[in-house]
């Protein structure tokens, strides 16, 4: 298949140190196969460069849309991934800090994982906002070696999500693996800190919410090609919690099957999956 490498240079009009930043190069290169790459995002209420890095997702979400899924995490690490003063709501989570330990500090935000996978350039498996795009487009180009079929069922009188996860195996995985359910809700409006100060009306979106089964991924073992496994969960949503309110419609279950061998230090990503809840 012929493959068609597009340079687009997207300028937000942000403003740094007194001048004006230089355009982020955008690498498109369209998705050819069922891989879903899986962006986790670090964020914060107070990071006034994070609101380019929420421009540069938005973008890459078009253009990729099923093949990309995007995590954002706010953290305890570092003063910008604080709430403001101002704000209703905090978003830090203990679960999206555990994970950040696992994946390595950045040196600040914001800043991006693709696939838990290092590329050149980057700070171990961590990517400034300028490299997201080009790691993307690699990730998205490689063919899927296993399936994940994620299915919802929304109980509005409970408020209770019933998940199932399938996994199916293209190949043979001979190395430990992981898979990882989590919930993320976008639309959440708060304070944030932006190149024109602080904004009451900001809209938070793919903020992780909960992480439903366990931080790191529930052991799947190594898989055999075509022998599936089917995992099932349960999450009841709140009303409300720290970090605002839960709303079903704007919410979204997020599964991926990564590697999981820490002896080795190797954390791939192998494919994702996302939801609505409602």
């Amino acid at each position: 298949m012929q493959r068609y490498i597009i340079l687009l240079f997207l300028s937000f009009g942000i403003l740094f140190n007194a001048c004006m930043e230089a355009p982020v190069p955008i690498t498109l290169i369209p998705p050819s196969g069922e891989k879903v790459v899986v962006l986790e995002e670090y964020s914060g209420a107070s990071c006034v460069p994070c609101v380019e890095g929420h421009q540069i997702i938005e973008n890459l979400e078009t253009i990729y849309e099923e093949n990309l899924v995007v995590i954002t995490m706010h953290t305890f690490v570092g003063g910008q991934g604080n709430p403001l003063p101002e704000s209703n709501y905090d978003f830090r989570t203990q679960a999206g800090h555990d994970i950040l330990e696992y994946l390595g500090f950045p040196q600040g935000i914001p800043s991006g994982v693709v696939d838990r996978t290092a590329f050149p350039g980057g700070d171990g498996l961590q990517l400034s906002k300028q490299q997201w795009s080009g790691a993307i487009a690699q990730e998205v180009q490689k063919e899927a070696q296993v399936l994940l079929g994620l299915t919802t069922d929304y109980d509005e009188t409970t408020r209770k999500v019933s998940i199932e996860v399938n996994i199916l195996p293209l190949e043979d995985i001979n190395e430990p693996t992981a898979l990882t359910v989590l919930i993320t809700e976008s639309g959440i409006i708060d304070w944030q800190a932006t190149p024109d100060g602080h904004v009451e009306d900001y809209h938070h979106n793919n903020v992780l919410r909960a992480v439903i089964s366990p931080t790191l991924g529930e052991n799947t073992g190594h898989l055999t090609k075509n022998d599936s496994k089917k995992v099932n969960y349960e999450f009841t949503l709140p009303e409300a919690d720290a970090s605002g309110p839960w709303v079903p419609e704007n919410c979204k279950i997020v599964a991926y099957l990564s590697v999981n061998d820490i002896a080795n230090e190797k954390k791939e990503v192998l494919q994702g999956a996302f939801s609505t809840v409602k």
